[in-house]
């Protein structure tokens, strides 16, 4: 009778590099730039051919007329567009990280370990913990993509595995600095944006200085439209970029400070409720309790 022998059949997995941060990225630009679209469509077109044709009539009636400084005026050229269109996108990843943050930062209001004033946690007790915690999560599946949650399983784990206070503190110091620099990773992005915008304003303003330069010889004949509406773009383009890069900055600076509380509440957090609590010696007989997380 012949043996069968197994075969191996590779498995496709989607790579690592195709995250949901990369998909929420990508289509909060498609959306920041077809949003951009709708309100060059909807709004600052439509209203520029409106002034152009009211000017042109107030312009023949009225001597020493002069136009309007409307918004969409000021926004109507392709630098303009693509620094709005920059900007929308930097605002919804800020949006998304400040949820995030809100998010993780609730999760420090609730009390996983569960001990009662004077208990600690010896190695040998450090299983069934984790078990009750473990059953806390099923219960809840939302906490397990949680930060929190998933550093005290490890620290518990480790504890249980070594029996050493510092190896549990060395858990928690390495995943929190782990987490840290992937937050400010998701930062640079939003920072390089905060750098595009008014560097798209320079451009603008070179354009449209070079333009004004080449109209020059028809400005010498008296027909100075072209050079206005060149320097136009070059104002206009520095000033819209400086109005959209302030605010930027702002809530930039914001998001990294609350950031930057998160985690020193989050380790403040793990040495309160559980590394001052454990003890590497022998558990007493008398029969330890969990309680389940509850607000504080």
């Amino acid at each position: 009778m012949s043996e069968k022998t197994a075969t191996f059949v590779p498995q496709f997995r989607i790579p690592r590099f195709f995250t949901f941060d990369l998909w929420f990225k990508l289509g909060s630009m498609v959306f920041a730039f077809f949003a951009t679209y709708l309100i060059n469509s909807l709004y600052i077109q439509p209203t520029v051919e409106d002034l152009t044709v009211k000017g042109r009539v107030e312009a023949r009636l009225t001597e020493g007329y002069v136009a309007s400084r409307s918004p969409a005026v000021i926004m109507k050229d392709p630098e303009q567009l693509c620094e709005i269109a920059f900007w929308i996108w930097a605002i919804i990843m800020l949006s998304h990280k400040m949820w995030r943050l809100s998010r993780e930062n609730r999760m420090l209001g609730l009390d996983y370990v569960g001990l009662r004033a004077g208990e600690q946690i010896y190695p040998e007790d450090a299983a069934r913990r984790l078990r009750d915690i473990d059953q806390a999560l099923g219960e809840n599946p939302s906490w397990r993509d949680r930060l929190l949650p998933n550093i005290i399983l490890s620290a518990l784990h480790r504890f249980h595995a070594t029996g050493g206070i510092g190896d549990v503190a060395g858990t928690v110091k390495e995943r929190a600095d782990a987490t840290a620099n992937e937050y400010e990773a998701d930062l640079a992005l939003i920072r390089f944006i905060a750098w595009v915008i008014p560097a798209i304003g320079f451009i603008g303003t070179v354009r449209g200085i070079g333009e004004a330069l080449s109209q020059a010889q028809k400005a010498i004949a008296g027909d100075i439209t072209g050079v206005v509406d060149a320097l136009g773009l070059a104002f206009n383009s520095t000033l819209v970029a400086l109005l959209l890069a302030i605010p930027l900055m702002f809530m930039l600076f914001m998001v990294q400070g609350r950031q930057d509380k998160f985690f020193v509440d989050l380790l403040a957090y793990c040495d309160a409720h559980l590394i001052s609590r454990l003890k590497g010696a022998s558990a007493p007989e008398t029969e330890k309790s969990w309680a389940a997380p509850t607000a504080s």
